[in-house]
């Protein structure tokens, strides 16, 4: 006797059967009722295919000659095949895989920190009580930060944008996740978004209160950049941890390399500046017209420039 597990994933979900088997014994899958396996779907035979162990131990698959046919990993199945544990069998809409009750399964994943973190949000108060924490230190800093009084209009435009912004990254994130992952957490999502706007405005005030008394702007600047990255990395990894399954190294290495990306094509106007600034001044005092062969190449002076010329194409230039 021997025990296998089917994992079925049809039109009613997912779910796994128990079926012991004998050496010889043949168990079928199908929509009939007397099926060993009953799968929901009206593309498989009532009798679409059937198991059995052969004398040395190999599971076969064969296909009860159905009219839509079996594959298994994408291979059509003809007669009889010998079947492989873990291999996708696909019949009608339905796949199905068949386990070795005997082997041994993974060890229980770790849970992330970023699902124990929403789990202490599992309440309506909870949630409640966060996205009003959050939109108190929007107001606050909006309010600190403002050029001119804040009114009653002000504050009400302020809380309504915050909550659209929220709303539509929530739902647009849950649709994402519903796509990749097969489930929508959207209170997941909720919950990230508000400890990022809360953490985001902390910063902000916190930046604020550096730049001031550092009275170097460079340094403002950097810590500013830096900071903002940092926010903008844990908002990424947050939202891959409950959209996809990617693995915990992927998930930072690319949100790292993402941020890093965005932050050098924003800045790159102000790092290039200078060399911007060296080479306008040159050619007003040189007359030159010609670009740098690179941007960050050192400009040249005009006559360097017909020396190099000169060398490299063999002829004298033209002197005026």
């Amino acid at each position: 006797m021997r025990t296998l597990i089917v994992l079925v994933n049809d039109k009613s979900g997912e779910r796994m059967e128990r079926v012991r088997l004998k050496n010889t014994q043949a168990s079928v899958i199908g929509r009939a009722w007397h099926s060993d396996v009953i799968v929901q779907d009206k593309f498989v035979e009532a009798d679409h295919l059937s198991i059995q162990l052969s004398d040395e131990g190999l599971l076969h698959v064969c296909d009860l000659d159905s009219t839509n046919g079996s594959t298994i990993a994408g291979k059509p199945v003809e007669g009889s095949a010998v079947y492989r544990f873990g291999d996708v069998i696909r019949i009608g809409d339905t796949n199905l895989q068949i386990y070795d009750a005997a082997d041994g399964v993974a060890p229980a994943a770790v849970r992330s920190s970023w699902f124990l973190l929403i789990d202490r949000f599992k309440g309506v108060p909870a949630v409640l009580g966060l996205t009003l924490v959050a939109l108190a230190l929007h107001l606050a800093s909006s309010w600190l930060f403002a050029s001119e009084p804040v009114l009653a209009n002000d504050v009400v435009t302020i809380v309504i944008t915050a909550l659209v912004v929220l709303v539509a990254w929530t739902l647009l994130m849950s649709f994402g996740s519903k796509l990749l992952r097969g489930e929508g957490n959207m209170r997941a999502f909720w919950v990230l978004g508000c400890l990022i706007l809360g953490l985001l405005e902390i910063a902000t005030l916190l930046l604020a209160i550096l730049r001031f008394n550092l009275q170097r702007v460079d340094v403002g600047s950097l810590l500013s950049t830096v900071t903002y990255s940092a926010i903008a990395i844990l908002l990424l990894v947050g939202a891959l941890t409950f959209a996809t399954h990617m693995q915990r190294r992927s998930k930072w290495v690319f949100s790292t390399l993402l941020v890093l990306t965005i932050v050098g094509l924003f800045r790159s106007d102000e790092w290039l500046k200078p060399e911007h600034e060296k080479w306008t001044a040159q050619t007003q005092t040189e007359s030159v017209t010609l670009p740098p062969a690179f941007l960050w190449r050192a400009p040249v002076s005009l006559s360097q420039f017909e020396s190099d010329a000169e060398r490299v194409f063999d002829f004298e230039l033209a002197q005026d």
